[in-house]
């Protein structure tokens, strides 16, 4: 049984639920530890198969630490996020940090071989199998972010991120949360300006680039709004990001424009076609469950 570990709260509600769907289309031999922002998310994740869910106001009690760190100065990424989306620059850097933080707990309470953790935007259109077969022997798997901006927002994405329950592993993962909980750590001049992500820039010269695969050298084919040119066949998986959709009135929105894509009038026939099954997939998920809370 593998192990991954996700979050999110109930506006992102469908796309965790279609990441699932995606994901036992290969197998059901997963398990996602989803940590649920709200008690409307916890609410329907906790009935749902292949899902261990958690509420965050639950961890919170166990642990001090992430109520005081929701206190420090947000990146500033998380303000520039925040101008844009109207949200609280300190709650955007508090789910950045929940990212580290609910995977080492995770790691630490279930003790499993290996841990993945997916951005729940994530879909996956061939098996999520693929990603043991790129990491290989390696403790570490990381994306690339393959942006226009890299050098700011870093070389590697959150979307997907692999840990092997060994010493660098281990090291790593707990390395990041701590990085994340303590925005005052000894890199956070260079590397936390942008959340979580540029702090995976440290984990080759900080636990050695011999442990870690770079997946998407490695055969696990991804792709992004911010990621120029053709979708191929062999997409393994794509990352939805700034997907919002209006389900009543039939419509889908991709407002990232800083990434190329202003609406779906901008898609080529290709990604079109990626942008209407997701959407499709989101809203017969989201009316699934609705039934159920009815």
């Amino acid at each position: 049984m593998k192990v991954f570990t996700t979050l999110s709260d109930w506006e992102y509600l469908p796309q965790g639920l279609a990441l699932l769907r995606s994901m036992r289309a290969s197998s059901t031999n997963f398990v996602i530890h989803y940590l649920c922002l709200d008690k409307s998310t916890y609410e329907v994740m906790k009935e749902e198969p292949n899902v261990c869910a958690k509420l965050l106001s639950e961890l919170e009690k166990e642990d001090t630490l992430i109520n005081e760190a929701y206190a420090t100065q947000p990146s500033p990424e998380a303000f520039i996020v925040g101008n844009r989306t109207g949200l609280e620059p300190a709650w955007i850097q508090h789910c950045w940090r929940l990212v580290s933080y609910w995977a080492n707990y995770v790691m630490l309470k279930i003790d499993p071989p290996d841990l993945v953790h997916l951005d729940n935007d994530m879909f996956f259109f061939k098996p999520w199998e693929l990603i043991y077969k790129a990491v290989g022997e390696k403790s570490i798997g990381l994306s690339r972010n393959n942006s226009d901006n890299d050098k700011t927002n870093g070389r590697y994405c959150v979307s997907c991120v692999y840990f092997k329950n060994d010493m660098p592993g281990n090291q790593c993962l707990f390395s990041w949360r701590n990085w994340m909980l303590n925005p005052q750590n000894e890199y956070a001049k260079e590397y936390g300006h942008c959340g979580d992500q540029k702090y995976l820039e440290l984990f080759e010269f900080l636990f050695g680039s011999e442990n870690i695969a770079i997946l998407d050298d490695r055969g696990l084919k991804q792709s992004a709004p911010w990621v120029v040119g053709e979708i191929k066949n062999d997409l393994v998986l794509y990352h939805f990001s700034n997907f919002r959709a209006n389900y009543e009135e039939e419509q889908y929105y991709i407002p990232a424009a800083r990434h190329g894509l202003k609406n779906k009038t901008n898609l080529d026939k290709t990604l079109r076609m990626l942008y209407d099954v997701y959407y499709s997939v989101c809203k017969e998920e989201l009316n699934r469950v609705s039934k159920t809370l009815k």
